[in-house]
This record gives C-alpha cells, structure tokens and sequence, in this order.
C-alpha cells in the first residue's frame, strides 16, 4: 500500500510542478521605472539556470564540485529601535555576543572555506531573457586583491545560450540575519554591474549595486511576490566611486535593510524586507540589459576587491551541495532555485516515470 501511496504522490507532485512551471513562464509582471531614458527593462533576475556542459564551453568551466554550505540558525532575538551605530558589528542593533564577524583579505588567494566561485549561467527566463555567465577565469588574485574581470570587447547575440561572460564569488554561509560589507575600488568602463548582495531566491535578495554606464549606486530591495514592485533608490553618492577604494556595506536584520557608504547610512527600507537564508555575493557582471547593464563593455573591465567582511547572527548547522547545478543556492527543505530551474525546463522530468514504476511494481506484487 505504501508503493502505491508514492506512486500516486509522485504524480500529483509532477503535475503540481508542471502547473507551476507554466504559471510562472505566463505571469505578468510590472515592474517600476528605473530612472534612466532607456526602454523599460526588468531588473535582471539572479535564480540560476543549468550550466551549459562541457560540449558548450569546453575550456572555460571545471566539472562540478562539491562544497560545504553552513546554514545560519538566528537566535530568538529582535534588533531593537535605537539608532544605528555605523561603528559595530551589526550596527550596535545586537549584542556582541550574538555576532560574528568574518573577515576575508586575499593576500594568500581565496579562502575556499568561505568563499566559492561561481560557475553557473543567470537570466534567461521569461521575465527577463538576458543572459550572463560567471567563468572561474574572470576571478584571479593580484597584489593582495581579488579581480572580478568582464572581458571586453563580447558580443550579445539573444540566440546564444551561453551568456556574457562575468564574475562572482558566493560564501559558503547562508544567514537570516546578517551583512556584507566589501572595500572596493570600481571600474570606470560602461557597461557593468559591480556589486554586493545577500541572495537566496529572486524574490529573497537585497543589493547594493553600481552601475558604470550612469556612474549610479543603487540600493535594491526584491520584491518577496511577483505583484509586488520592487524597492530601488539612487543612492545619490556625490563621491567618484572609481577613483580609489570605497566600503559599501548592506545589513539586514528580522525587519530593516540597511545600506552604508564610507561608514555613513546612506538609505533604510523597513517595508517587504525578506527573511528567508540568503548567501553573501561580490559580483561583476553584464548581459547587455539596456535597463540596467547596458554593454558589453568595450575592453576588459575589472572590479578590485581588497577586502570583504561578513557578519551574521546565530549558530550554524552545515549541510553539502555543489556549484554547476540549480539546486546550488538552495536552502535545506527549500526548493526556490529548484522550482526556477524547473520554471526553464531544465529539470529532468522523472516525477511521472518514478510514478508510473512504483505503480508497475505494486500491481506485479
């Protein structure tokens, strides 16, 4: 009786999956003005599509490798209301018990304890059909500096199923409650995002982004519903961010997303603040999103990372996934890059072979 039970369950969850697919390929979406006189283009979602294989890019991405991932489990405490202090950990909004603080700096290369290299392609879906890819050959060590490099010179062509070539980093931990902060020195070529983000799922993430064609700092909050708007301000950053190393650091806690610039507030959003795991990325990128990108860049560009340092709050508990797959960024028990995947068709459809099976098997006892 149990083999039939799964068998039946197996079905109706591939059927639910597949009704969720085409939902989500169909739904209508509006999105607010970005500011800028160009035609208005979403915001480039981040949920991962497959890698392309070897056959695809041959000498440009190693097999798939696996990595420890340490989920962050927050403590039962609530930042409380006072007034930030850009000085602490956290903003002074915990205790200093309850945070850690990890600091990375690249002199001895990158530590692979906290730090990943991307391999995967992003974009592509219906909301958005620009495509990037992050190649492990954009991300060197040089002088004691992480270089996220976007090649110039690329040329975007929509039929192409390998994106533009770009650049990132993610951390090997994923938190509730926590913050990114990097030291950078950006690129003045046009063309490109430079940024950094806490990440789970496109619709669990807040940025901190810079972009070279308008020499803009955005501060972005993702809408947790796709009838939501998503929450974007010009940050309104006075200073020349390429002439020299600049900190900019994002925090997010149970109810606010803050964002800082040289150690001052620059903006708060306390409205749609999501809360789900997320995990800290430095990122250097293009698709040729004319609202938003633009590019490609014209000649090689690259972000120079001097330092990056990640706070959270609580305990952590560690579980094992691999890079080149969808599922990569995905929590324990949640299936929100896996459902992305499977809205792009690149999810093998096993669900009503696994059914049909179990079935044969119950009727041969």
């Amino acid at each position: 009786m149990k083999v039939l039970d799964y068998a039946l369950s197996a079905l109706a969850a591939s059927t639910t999956g597949a009704q969720h697919a085409h939902a989500h390929q169909h739904a209508a979406i509006s999105y607010p003005t970005l500011g800028f006189d160009f035609p208005l283009v979403p915001h480039a979602p981040r949920e991962p599509i497959q890698t392309p294989s070897a056959t695809t890019l041959p000498s440009r991405l190693p097999a798939a490798t696996h990595h420890v991932i340490q989920v962050i489990k927050p403590r039962s405490v609530v930042s409380n209301d006072q007034t930030p202090d850009p000085s602490k950990p956290m903003l002074g909004l915990y205790a200093e018990d309850q945070v850690t603080t990890e600091t990375t700096t690249f002199e001895n290369g990158i530590d692979s304890t906290k730090w990943i290299v991307d391999t995967r392609g992003y974009g592509g879906s219906g909301d958005n059909p620009f495509l990037r890819q992050m190649d492990p050959n954009n991300v060197d060590v040089v002088d004691g500096c992480l270089q996220l490099k976007v090649p110039g010179g690329q040329k975007y062509d929509p039929e192409n199923p390998v994106g533009l070539s770009s650049a990132q980093i993610m951390s090997t931990k994923k938190f509730s409650v926590g913050s990114l902060e990097m030291k950078v020195k950006m690129s003045s070529e046009g063309g490109t995002c430079q940024c950094g983000f806490l990440y789970g799922s496109d619709n669990n993430e807040v940025d901190m982004e810079y972009l070279t064609r308008t020499n803009v700092s955005w501060a972005v909050v993702q809408a947790l519903k796709k009838e939501q708007p998503i929450q974007q301000v010009n940050l309104n950053v006075t200073t020349d961010q390429t002439d020299g190393f600049h900190t900019y650091k994002l925090v997010r806690t149970e109810s606010k997303a803050y964002f800082l610039m040289d150690g001052e507030l620059v903006n708060t959003f306390d409205n749609n603040i999501p809360t789900e795991p997320v995990q800290a990325m430095v990122a250097h990128w293009t698709d040729a999103n004319p609202g938003w990108t633009g590019g490609p860049p014209a000649k090689d560009t690259v972000m120079t990372v001097e330092k990056v340092v990640v706070e959270y709050v609580g305990a952590t508990e560690t579980f094992t996934t691999s890079t080149g797959t969808p599922s990569a960024t995905g929590s324990p028990g949640s299936s929100s890059s896996a459902k992305g995947a499977a809205s792009r068709g690149h999810l093998p459809k096993a669900g009503p072979l696994l059914a049909i099976a179990a079935f044969c098997f119950y009727l041969a006892l």
